[in-house]
């Protein structure tokens, strides 16, 4: 969904100059790599730091060692 409406073709749609978007695509194989660890897909997102995806993914109750 966010792919037709980020490209802002419709008048209805109003998107803030300053906001940020971002999406995970749910096609299989689209954008992640199988023998990348859940912290290297991150890496690869642009997280610069461990302890940066720690904090983020904490926000989502994800904590401890399932992100070993």
């Amino acid at each position: 969904m966010l792919r037709n409406i980020f490209p802002n073709n419709r008048d209805s749609i109003a998107i803030n100059a300053d906001v940020k978007v971002t999406y995970l695509s749910q096609l299989q194989g689209e954008t992640l790599t199988d023998s990348n660890t859940i912290l290297n897909e991150f890496i690869d997102a642009g997280f610069k730091t461990y302890d940066g995806i720690r904090a983020h993914m904490a926000n989502y109750s994800f904590e401890g060692e399932i992100l070993e």
